[in-house]
């Protein structure tokens, strides 16, 4: 039912932009504040604007406003609020970070406000960002929802991310949903393999076709590069290149692997992926200037992918890199106006503006949030994949598997190539899933350990059977 109201959301969005926005708002609040698992599939759905399509004139922009996304982050920050007061237990094994995260909140109200006064354009960006992080908390919401056989994902997620993958192939549809969708394709389609239904063996061909097509560029359409028209393989960016094999290796490994390299998995790709991501960004950013390319990529030049490599790390992003780490360090730690656009220097054009973050999540968190605020953020992200990690060495291949391998592809990659996990743009999917892998296996150890279960059987709306 949901998917049909989100569906004639984006109909009315086409026709009527502005009455589009304000319909997806109360209905992206509503089923936040719902808190059931089935409407998973209307959210993904629900995030897209008119902006984002390539249709009835609209151009197809993947950075279009959309008021969605601030009604998104502002429900989660109701939702998570109410269950703190009405059910503080579902939070009992989250209270420090609970409380580090409303103190980040705080820090980015005031840093908008003074945003605000200054009229800078982009001043609501640390509270967005903020309000955002707490998907992960309210991921373990859903998880008290959440049905024993994972049915929410392939009997509506699944058939959602199909056709959104249609939309991207034919180039009608352009959004950070697609750097959502390209990793997490394989392993729900693997899942939706194994179960009884012909149809979805069907969809799960197509949405590996589909997001092999995105992930690795032979596309229906001409897949367009990023800036720079540093190419990976077949067109794609390597960007998506990574994300797509990353995905396919780890959800084989996972599922056909042994115990002893799940659990290898489990352990590697926790706390020390993360450590090794926020590492490896600070180094690329400190060594950029040395080690820099100045020479801007020739989009008819043919490049092995080495060259391509060579050149996003030191002609491209150690170039934005290197300009936020001189931001951060050079003063205003805790506080800073927000909105505040860096100038990075572009190699034909001189000194230019480029409002556009980061493109590195470890940076940009920072660079957003300050040095404090930052902090909560990103110890946050390293909380998510750890938990989200957790899930890699069990048993038979589930649902929360699928989960728990976006989680890691996205936290170990994702986090590097760009900052749509941490921001309200698609930050919802990373902190979100990762807080259900965490809500449900916390359920199951309460539940060997001998006490009551908190997650119990439910059909795909989230309803008791």
């Amino acid at each position: 039912m949901m998917i049909g109201y989100a569906c004639l959301q984006q109909m009315i969005g086409l026709v009527a932009p502005s009455l589009g926005n304000l319909v997806g708002s109360a209905l992206a609040f509503y089923m936040i504040w719902a808190a059931r698992p089935g409407y998973l599939a209307a959210l993904m759905i629900n995030q897209l604007t008119a902006g984002n399509f390539t249709i009835l004139g609209h151009e197809g922009s993947a950075t279009a406003v959309n008021l969605v996304t601030y009604a998104l982050s502002f429900a989660i920050l109701v939702r998570v609020s109410w269950e703190l007061i009405a059910n503080p237990r579902t939070f009992r094994r989250w209270r420090w970070l609970l409380g580090a995260w409303y103190v980040g909140i705080a820090l980015a109200v005031i840093m908008a406000l003074l945003g605000r006064a200054a009229g800078n354009p982009s001043w609501t960006l640390p509270v967005r960002f903020a309000w955002t992080a707490g998907a992960l908390f309210y991921g373990v919401i859903l998880a008290r929802r959440w049905p024993a056989d994972g049915r929410v994902l392939w009997g509506g997620v699944f058939q959602v991310i199909v056709g959104l993958l249609v939309l991207f192939s034919l180039g009608l549809l352009h959004h950070k949903l697609k750097f959502i969708l390209v990793p997490l394709a394989f392993p729900m389609a693997w899942l939706a393999w194994h179960r009884a239904r012909r149809l979805n063996r069907v969809l799960a061909v197509g949405a590996i076709m589909m997001a092999a097509m995105l992930g690795l560029g032979a596309g229906v359409v001409g897949v367009e590069s990023e800036s720079t028209e540093n190419y990976g393989v077949g067109g794609a960016t390597l960007s998506l290149n990574a994300l797509f094999v990353g995905s396919v290796a780890l959800t084989l490994t996972i599922a056909m692997g042994s115990r002893l390299i799940r659990t290898t998995c489990r352990v590697v790709l926790g706390w020390p992926a993360f450590l090794f991501v926020v590492i490896f960004s600070f180094t690329i950013a400190a060594v950029g200037p040395k080690y820099r390319i100045d020479r801007w990529v020739d989009a008819d030049e043919v490049m092995t992918i080495k060259d391509n490599i060579k050149l996003k790390m030191f002609d491209d992003r150690s170039r934005i890199w290197s300009t936020a780490l001189y931001d951060i360090t050079k003063g205003s730690y805790i506080i800073k106006a927000s909105g505040q656009s860096l100038w990075i220097d572009h190699p034909l054009l001189g000194e230019r503006e480029w409002p556009f973050g980061a493109h590195n999540s470890v940076m940009n968190t920072i660079l957003v949030q300050r040095w404090l605020g930052g902090a909560i953020v990103l110890t946050m992200v390293g909380v998510a994949m750890s938990r989200a990690s957790a899930s890699l060495s069990m048993g038979r291949f589930n649902a929360i598997h699928v989960l728990g391998i976006f989680t890691a592809v996205t936290g170990t990659v994702g986090l590097v190539v760009n900052d749509y996990p941490t921001n309200d743009e698609a930050g919802f999917w990373f902190f979100g899933f990762a807080g259900i892998v965490a809500g449900v296996l916390e359920a199951r150890a309460r539940e060997k350990a001998g006490k009551s279960p908190v997650c119990v059987a439910h059909n795909a709306s989230g309803h008791r059977r």
